[in-house]
């Protein structure tokens, strides 16, 4: 009879959990802002805004008058024309230079739109589709792997065998699919994002001014059909997409086609289960097409700056045509993101090597609910190897066979957003043969140096945050067992940092005090 009263517990206490919750707005830049709002509802009201985005480049190269998609990739630009050669550029944002071409072997460009990056595969969308009669719609996926260094290879083919090809369909296409006139369907594309969840897609409705957000559940070589997931009635013609990573922010850019093309970007946040249109939706105006031609790609550099560009453009105003260069422009978006919608920052995340044991230590700036360390081999391939819960700071100690090691953090916080660091790569690097090391608090540091030849060498004892404590300059040591002192001592702490240095380099362990 224990159980009934028990279960009346859980429920009440879930209740009061379910009570003690606030929906409401959360963003305290809407008009409509609920200071005690707990979960938000999507429904910030936001007063009209301009934004004037800086311009980088103009014109762009003669090379991508048709540009019609940008990429961050975390180290460089990438672009490509909306037809034509079945190739990708990168390119200086300085110097308007094109630094490398990348030719895609037995792809085709009939109508390239869009382009996204996991961290690891690049993808293309050839889903252009302005008379809505395509039935070879596709993406092209390959790894980022595959792309020498630019100073190597300034122009190089990815061969067809590291190419996947992803096909679809719309789900809720009529069948037989019949050509419509140009610029009247609703199953034209531009847009597109990659993430855990699979490849979402964000139509160019020419008929209604909507965007249908579909998706296909897999990023694996095949033949899916593209499923409608909600519809948004936008009221332009959405021409790119972005996610900031480790967020839960998407940024859709577009243009209306009516007097002087105005341009807008939607801000979308707080969205849950999955449907990026139930959450909050805020608008913004960019200049129109007499000044940013039509714009058609974006992307973010990091949480709130990024890029846009424009393919040439002619506009026709009374007797008078103008045609507006490809150019490259950078945004700010710091004023019209809600800070609580971006994560918590990873401040530092490095690997040293202790007793032969890549130990991995994390800070963040915040709690986070769930920290997973991933490992890899080759820098493509990672797995779990440790999950923390709520965590700030610590350590995990990975030991591995390989000569070259690869490291990245995930982590989710309290909003359930996902985060991941920058790829670390631990690579073994021994200073002699030193082994069986130890301290003590009083400062004393033991160790044997084996095989049959002596080591010049000198070591320093740091703290975790790397402020030093204590040098021993370098001397030489013959073979066999030693031991010398650090001054500054007794050490008041659990552990530290020891490091071995020599006109070679350097090696450190962490070690626990005796």
């Amino acid at each position: 009879m224990i159980m009934r009263p028990l279960l009346i517990l859980l429920f009440l206490f879930s209740v009061s959990l379910l009570y003690g919750q606030v929906k409401g707005c959360k963003d305290p830049a809407a008009n409509n802002y609920n200071p005690n709002a707990t979960i938000s509802d999507g429904s910030c009201l936001y007063n009209y805004s301009f934004y004037n985005p800086t311009l980088k480049v103009n014109p762009l190269a003669e090379t991508l008058v048709e540009t019609s998609d940008l990429q961050w990739d975390g180290k460089n630009l990438w672009t490509f024309n909306d037809d034509g050669a079945a190739a990708i550029y990168k390119i200086d944002t300085l110097t308007n230079t094109i630094w490398q071409t990348v030719y895609l072997e037995g792809a085709t460009n009939i109508n390239w739109e869009d382009m996204a990056f996991d961290g690891t595969y690049f993808y293309i969308g050839d889903f252009g589709n302005n008379n809505g009669g395509r039935k070879d719609l596709k993406i092209y996926k390959f790894p980022a792997t595959a792309i020498p260094d630019h100073s190597a290879a300034p122009s190089i083919t990815i061969p067809a065998s590291a190419i996947e090809v992803i096909q679809f369909t719309y789900a809720d296409q009529p069948q037989p699919i019949v050509p419509t006139e140009m610029q009247k369907t609703p199953f034209d594309c531009e847009a597109m994002i990659v993430d855990e969840d699979g490849i979402h897609l964000f139509t160019k409705d020419w008929l209604n001014k909507t965007t249908t957000h579909y998706r296909i559940n897999s990023t694996h070589a095949g033949t899916f059909s593209a499923q409608p997931f909600e519809t948004f009635p936008a009221n332009l013609l959405v021409t790119g997409a972005d996610k900031i990573k480790g967020t839960a922010v998407i940024v859709l850019i577009g243009y209306n086609n009516t007097g002087l093309g105005p341009h807008y970007l939607y801000i979308l946040s707080d969205y849950n289960n999955g449907k990026f249109f139930n959450g909050n939706k805020r608008k913004i105006e960019l200049p129109n097409a007499t000044v940013i031609g039509q714009a058609e790609g974006i992307t973010f550099r990091n949480q709130t700056y990024g890029y846009v560009s424009n393919e040439q453009f002619s506009i026709n105003i009374g007797p008078t045509t103008f045609t507006i260069s490809p150019k490259l422009w950078s945004f700010d978006l710091t004023q019209f993101i809600p800070a609580y919608a971006l994560p918590i920052k990873l401040k530092d995340f490095s690997a040293i090597e202790a007793q032969d044991i890549n130990q991995l230590i994390w800070q963040f700036e915040d709690t986070v609910s769930l920290l997973t360390v991933e490992y890899s081999s080759d820098g493509i391939n990672f797995r779990d190897v440790f999950k923390i819960k709520n965590t700030v700071h610590g350590s995990f100690s990975h030991k591995t066979d390989k000569l070259e090691n690869y490291y990245r953090l995930k982590w989710q916080d309290d909003n359930g957003q996902i985060g991941y660091s920058k790829v670390i790569k631990a690579k073994t690097s021994i200073i002699g043969a030193i082994s069986n090391l130890s301290l003590t608090a009083s400062g004393e540091l033991k160790f044997t140096i084996t095989g049959s030849t002596s080591l010049t060498a000198g070591f320093k004892v740091t703290a975790i945050d790397g402020k030093l404590i204590s040098e021993i300059p370098i001397q030489t040591f013959l073979p066999g067992k030693h031991a010398v002192s650090f001054k500054n001592s007794p050490i008041a702490t659990t552990a530290l940092l020891v490091t071995s240095f020599n006109l070679n380099g350097q090696r450190t362990w962490l070690l626990s005090i005796h």
